[in-house]
């Protein structure tokens, strides 16, 4: 079984890249423990004897590229172990950064294999930065297969900006897949020296073998979940909520959660048919749609829809939006006129959920203008003519003038809520 090809750090370079190569090979001597693997036999583990690379049975199962820097650097050995029969590339050294990635790239493409690793981010400062030297890097990697970026370590505070720009360049790029080594490292402190950063041999051991599991596809990829709100529609009792979600990395129907106000509303399945996103996203998973229903109070509201991720790992937001609710019935009670032994109760009310009047109903006591429950002492329609209504879109028929006896005093107008909402609508108290 052949346990490694071609450890170098890279092959066919031109004449610039080796020297670039070197100057900076040089200037890192004082920090490497050893020479660079680039020129240097493997051994085996008891030491007692160098692996030859040309010394190898059977056919290539793959080629592998790895992209590191210095943490790298202190798993090759392990690597070479994790890949049997693997031809086996690095390009990598202390300090590397993913530009520079980029740049010898760019002139020696031809060690770009279908599978790539890609350990770097731990010498970057600046997110936005990361996130320009990510995508370029991606660029030049858009025909291999399988990219699996490993994510740094938080040994400062910094990291989680460049964490969260790997994270995001899977969105970007449909063949990249981050994996979390910082989030390991972080949790297991004997995989590190006392930097917190660079590996002993049991991270070393763990590192490699979290390349080996994602590209062999043990871990399944965690490509962004997918999504879109597609429509709210405000009904005339409740809101509608459609859109459809995606994980690719599921095989099944993804879960969506509404949050509303930043608290949790509901969750569910997706279970509406959407053949027309299926068939272009290429998945065999014909209920991706959401149809949710939303009883909400009058005003306004920030609704949020995300949807779960593979493997217990942080929810995606797709999207949210703010909508104004309005189902209680609104209006004014404007004067009362005098008319004989009556009064003649005048003012306006209309019902966003219904395109007719209004029911008014005059009830007897006045607890502070929060009277409901008195009892009715008089009762109409909201459907005489108001030519200043026209102007809130439900017509301009919406007035009222009903009687009630002249010797009541304390009282108040309530407009009926018909359909939505819990209370009906106190207009004013006398």
């Amino acid at each position: 079984m052949r346990r490694g090809a071609n450890f170098t750090l890279h092959r066919s370079a031109s004449a610039l890249i080796v020297t670039v190569a070197l100057v900076v090979a040089l200037l890192a001597t004082s920090v490497l423990s050893g020479p660079t693997a680039a020129a240097q036999p493997i051994r085996d583990a008891e030491g007692d004897g160098a692996i030859d690379p040309k010394d190898s049975e059977g056919p290539l199962d793959q080629r592998v590229l790895v992209i590191h820097d210095s943490i790298g650097l202190g798993a090759r050995k392990q690597v070479v172990a994790a890949f049997p029969n693997s031809d086996v590339t690095f390009l990598g050294f202390v300090g590397f950064r993913a530009n520079v990635a980029a740049d010898m790239l760019s002139v020696n493409p031809g060690i770009i294999s279908d599978h790539v690793v890609v350990q770097l981010g731990s010498n970057h400062g600046s997110g936005p930065l990361m996130r320009r030297d990510i995508d370029r890097l991606m660029e030049l990697l858009a025909g291999a297969d399988h990219v699996t970026w490993l994510t740094p370590p938080r040994y400062r505070p910094e990291m989680d900006a460049i964490t969260g720009e790997i994270f995001n360049a899977t969105r970007r790029h449909p063949n990249l897949q981050f994996a979390h080594w910082g989030a390991l490292s972080d949790s297991n402190p004997q995989f590190t020296w006392a930097d917190g950063i660079h590996l002993r041999p049991a991270g070393a051991a763990a590192m490699a073998e979290m390349m080996r599991s994602h590209l062999e596809g043990d871990v399944a990829w965690n490509r962004i979940p997918l999504g879109a709100i597609t429509g709210i529609r405000d009904g005339r009792r409740a809101l509608t909520l459609t859109g459809w979600a995606f994980d690719p990395d599921l095989g099944k129907r993804a879960t969506v959660r509404i949050t509303v106000d930043g608290k949790v509303a509901t969750s569910q399945r997706t279970d509406q048919r959407r053949a027309r996103v299926a068939e272009f996203l290429g998945t065999e998973i014909g209920k991706l749609g959401f149809e949710i229903r939303l009883d909400l109070a009058d005003g306004e509201h920030e609704i949020c829809v995300d949807v779960d991720n593979f493997d217990g790992l942080a929810p995606v937001s797709l999207d949210c939006r703010t909508m104004a609710v309005a189902h209680q019935p609104f209006g004014a009670f404007e004067r009362v006129v005098r008319n004989g032994a009556n009064k003649i109760v005048r003012g306006w009310a209309i019902d966003p959920d219904i395109s007719g009047p209004v029911t008014i109903e005059i009830r007897s006591g006045n607890n502070g203008g929060a009277v409901v429950g008195g009892s009715v002492i008089g009762s109409g329609l909201a459907d005489r003519k108001r030519d200043d209504l026209a102007s809130y879109g439900k017509g301009p028929s919406h007035g009222f003038a009903i009687k009630i006896p002249a010797e009541i005093d304390d009282y108040c107008v309530v407009a009926r809520n018909e359909l939505a909402g819990t209370e009906h609508t106190v207009l004013g108290c006398r």
